[in-house]
């Protein structure tokens, strides 16, 4: 019985330590330099500017579902069936010792809800934030504003309240603690703007905590609320993001993906 447990045990670490999300293998992300009296050369700092952002990415991993394993099939509720994963990214949220880490990021989709956005860890969980139309346009028009601030050099560096700038919008979270399960979830608002860290700015995206539907449920077997969560992106970040987030790019996405609720409609032959 105690060999059972050990095994069981292992099985468990190694699933979680498979989940968790680094950037080992990542490129590091130069922080956008910001000098309002002159343009900055500083290689340094340089964050490739508006006419070196990283150009649109092609899509290369077109209707991806991630599989589960057999021991994540075992141990958690097995969410990934619900969606298509994109390709890989990176965010920056706030580091456990001060200033931000850099973190993976997956693009996803919801073709169920049609709702589309990320997943990251944050802390010691895996959240998910989704979006619909009307939400993926209005942060894609954000991001085009805050270009437009920081080349027009009209982003304030002391600002109070910078980091709602361009409004909010609707977002839908999913989270657990490991990114296969994630029954916790809940709607709320995201505000939209950008903070300055360490004097470099950053696009943000900012959440207070949303109270768990999962809650209601199960009760205190689960927290009755998500976390506060941040996260930051430099002008090339950003950029892949509304990239991604294209709705050509979810159509290519989802191309062939079909369900019981979701489909695409095929036209009959014609004979």
């Amino acid at each position: 019985m105690k060999t059972l447990k050990t095994i069981l045990c292992v099985f468990v670490i190694a699933l979680f330590l498979s989940s968790c999300t680094t950037t080992k293998n990542q490129e590091t992300v130069p922080v956008d330099s910001y000098d309002t009296q002159q343009n900055s050369t500083d290689n340094e700092h340089d964050s490739t500017g508006q006419n070196n952002l990283q150009s649109k990415n092609e899509t290369s991993n077109v209707n991806k579902k991630k599989e589960k394993n057999a021991f994540e099939k075992f141990f958690t509720f097995g969410n990934k069936d619900d969606f298509v994963y994109g390709d890989e990214f990176s965010v920056f949220t706030p580091g456990s010792l001060g200033g931000l880490k850099q973190k993976k990021a997956d693009f996803m989709i919801a073709p169920e809800k049609q709702t589309a956005g990320f997943g990251s860890s944050y802390m010691a969980a895996y959240y998910i934030v989704q979006m619909n139309e009307n939400a993926r346009t209005e942060l894609t028009n954000a991001v085009n504003q805050y270009f437009s601030d920081f080349e027009n050099k009209k982003l304030e560096r002391k600002g109070r309240n910078t980091f709602k700038k361009y409004g909010n919008i609707n977002v839908h979270l999913d989270w657990g603690t490991i990114s296969s399960s994630t029954p916790n979830n809940a709607d709320g608002k995201a505000m939209i703007g950008y903070e300055f860290i360490n004097n470099s700015p950053y696009f943000s995206i900012n959440m207070y905590p949303m109270h768990n539907n999962h809650w209601d449920v199960v009760g205190d077997a689960t927290s009755i609320e998500s976390m506060s969560l941040k996260y930051y992106f430099t002008k090339a970040q950003a950029l892949q993001f509304i990239n991604y987030l294209e709705e050509d790019n979810i159509t290519k996405l989802l191309y062939g993906y079909s369900s019981d609720e979701y489909y695409i409609p095929q036209e009959n032959d014609e004979y």
